[in-house]
């Protein structure tokens, strides 16, 4: 079994915490926690994933959302799929819907929920060592929408990614690989909307 863990610390203290499992080569685990000075936004959330040859299976519980979610490729570019939730705060069940089209380098995705939400995103691999991605947000019971954009650059020991929204939100972060078992991460997130400033630092372990 191979595993890794991260944490990290932001100057507003909240910390983060990261564990991941693949406990055989078609079954990996998941264990995400956030805790902070606000008890409102901490959140403990356990996922378990099962690849089979042509679909996916997703299991995920947590103190804030539970569900399962279920992904059939139906040919060699396109997959679609479903998902089941329950809202822990909200009291409130929904369903989803989602396609993926891959094309190459190209990924094209969508989302539809039960509560309003529409998702798209689209990834491209540039190049060798760049990434791109961007998503929309909407909610089409009162129409509030977020768009983003972000890049992964990977160089031979670090891994540098960024993001912008059309909140005024942009963050950044950069991983280096001090040896095959350990990385530290920096990171910064600015929210000029709310005047809001973050910056972190973090570790990595896997084996």
């Amino acid at each position: 079994m191979q595993a890794f863990l991260m944490g990290g610390v932001f100057g507003n203290g909240a910390v983060i915490g990261n564990a991941m499992f693949e406990i055989m080569p078609n079954v990996a685990g998941k264990v995400s926690a956030q805790f902070g000075a606000n008890s409102q936004s901490d959140n403990l959330t356990a996922t378990a994933d099962y690849h089979g040859k042509d679909f996916n299976v997703t299991v995920k519980v947590g103190n804030n959302e539970c569900g399962a979610s279920y992904l059939q490729s139906i040919s060699e570019k396109l997959a679609v799929g479903a998902e089941l939730g329950y809202m822990n705060k909200a009291l409130e069940s929904y369903v989803s819907a989602s396609a993926r089209y891959t094309s190459g380098k190209r990924i094209l995705g969508v989302q539809l929920a039960s509560y309003g939400a529409v998702t798209g995103w689209y990834t491209m691999k540039a190049s060798e060592k760049l990434n791109l991605c961007a998503d929309f947000q909407m909610n089409t019971k009162n129409f509030d929408a977020v768009a983003s954009a972000g890049y992964e650059y990977k160089l031979r020991m670090a891994q540098i990614k960024g993001q912008v929204n059309s909140l005024g939100r942009v963050a950044m972060s950069s991983t280096e690989q001090i040896n095959p078992i350990c990385s530290v991460t920096l990171a910064a997130e600015v929210d000029y909307s709310q005047g809001d400033y973050k910056f972190g630092f973090g570790f990595g372990f896997g084996g």
